[in-house]
């Protein structure tokens, strides 16, 4: 069990990174879908 918590503690930093990472693709998931959103709705502003 100890060598186990010792390899987890080792991949801390490695795993921390990837969380990051997983976050920020998120993020950017959530900001394309907002844009996406928003330019049909700015189009018919323009339209008007």
């Amino acid at each position: 069990m100890t060598q186990l918590i010792g390899e987890l503690g080792s991949k801390l930093q490695e795993l921390e990174d990837l969380g990051a990472l997983v976050a920020a693709a998120h993020l950017q998931a959530a900001i394309d879908s907002l844009r996406a959103y928003r330019e049909p709705e700015q189009n018919r502003s323009k339209a008007d």
